[in-house]
């Protein structure tokens, strides 16, 4: 939770400074290409973080292997994804000029495993080692921007944005192959067998996907709709929008990964969690709605008066995505996720949709409507069936 924080506080000062150094259109291009970055580092990474965090604590003697073979799918599905993107004529804005299709298809494979390695550390019980991570990345992608202003390079925020990352790749690959794997390889092999671990993480990758056009589609929709300005002002208001819900993802992720420890600890484990993310729920909700648009003015008033009413919009969603988020957790330690997909994809798609008819007539604030009239339509969806899983699991109702 803390590497969340942090990390997400000096990404938000990333794009503070970049709004003070460079012209709004560059920063508007900058958020743009970063989105595509994770948009299909998202879809590259195959969504082991979760795969990892619920089976490698069963995979004994076959841990180097698990491992192993989910690295060499990532880099395989970075290489595809990242390459169709290009043949769209897209991915440019590293100011590498005819290196910046390489440039590109590395930065998706660096971020689709600096993600995934969130859940392998997570797994292995080191919390610290993600902190770490996150913190001193962020740290050296701001550095790195106002040192590349002050030089006169002419590598952009994009390639501020992503080669920190690319080196913290390398070194916490290392360390998990080297150090990590092998005092963790022991005992039997539990993991399930090829049908049911391929439907779990088909659906897990199904439901990534719909995540990611949700999360990262946005600041696309905006760029081409209203243009790169409006993106600038749109940009800092989605970051802390995704930042509290990858928060309240971080917590579920933490409490699957003690689960998968202690199994037995399941009932005392669960309302603690749920409790957590109430009160980190709650308070991002009132922070939001209260002081959201002073906290924009760190960009300049223009950007407060820009994107403020957006981002108190946007905050009322938290509690309806906190309902979609605990369910999805439970789902996955029940290896019951299809529903979960369904559900994710329907309002993925009133999302969207209403994003696209809204934004011409009400502007930046008509994303954020779209956006909590769908976690809205999600929660009412899944409340009754999370519920009554709550109480199954708590031992209030007969399991």
């Amino acid at each position: 939770m803390s590497s969340t924080v942090l990390a997400s506080a000096l990404n938000m000062v990333f794009w503070v400074v970049a709004a003070r150094l460079y012209p709004t259109e560059a920063v508007g291009h900058g958020n743009a290409t970063v989105s595509a970055i994770a948009l299909v580092s998202g879809i590259a990474q195959l969504n082991l973080q979760s795969v990892f965090v619920r089976f490698l604590p069963q995979a004994g003697h076959r841990t180097a292997a698990f491992l192993a073979s989910g690295y060499a799918g990532v880099l395989t599905a970075s290489l595809l994804f990242g390459s169709a993107y290009l043949l769209l004529g897209l991915g440019s804005g590293f100011g590498l000029g005819s290196w910046d299709p390489l440039g590109f298809v590395l930065a998706v494979a660096v971020f689709a495993l600096f993600y995934v390695q969130d859940g392998v550390l997570t797994t292995f019980g080191r919390a610290g080692s993600v902190v770490t991570k996150h913190v001193t990345t962020s740290g050296a992608k701001l550095v790195l921007l106002v040192a590349l202003v002050a030089s006169g390079s002419r590598l952009g925020i994009a390639a501020a944005w992503c080669i920190p990352a690319a080196i913290a790749v390398v070194v916490v690959t290392f360390g998990i192959f080297a150090r990590l794997a092998p005092t963790c390889s022991g005992g039997e092999s539990r993991l399930p067998g090829p049908a049911q671990l391929g439907s779990f993480v088909a659906a897990e990758y199904v439901n990534n996907l719909v995540g990611n056009v949700v999360t990262l589609i946005p600041p696309v929709l905006v760029l081409h709709l209203s243009g790169s300005v409006a993106n600038a002002y749109f940009a800092v208001p989605w970051l802390i929008v995704i930042t509290l819900q990858t928060l309240v993802w971080n917590i579920m992720m933490s409490f699957l990964a003690q689960a998968g420890r202690d199994p037995d600890g399941l009932p005392q484990h669960l309302p603690r969690t749920v409790g957590l993310v109430a009160a980190v729920v709650a308070a991002g909700t009132v922070g939001l709605v209260a002081f959201g648009p002073t906290l924009l003015l760190v960009q300049g008033g223009a950007f407060a008066d820009g994107g403020g009413s957006l981002l108190r919009i946007a905050a009322l969603s938290f509690p309806f995505t906190a309902v979609v988020i605990v369910y999805s957790a439970l789902a996955m330690l029940a290896n019951r996720l299809w529903p979960v997909v369904l559900v994710q994809a329907v309002t993925a798609a009133v999302f969207l949709g209403g994003a696209v008819v809204l934004m011409p007539v009400l502007g930046l604030p008509g994303v954020g409507l779209a956006y909590v009239g769908a976690q809205a339509l999600g929660a009412v969806i899944l409340l009754p069936g999370l519920v009554a899983r709550l109480r199954s699991v708590t031992g209030n109702t007969p399991k």
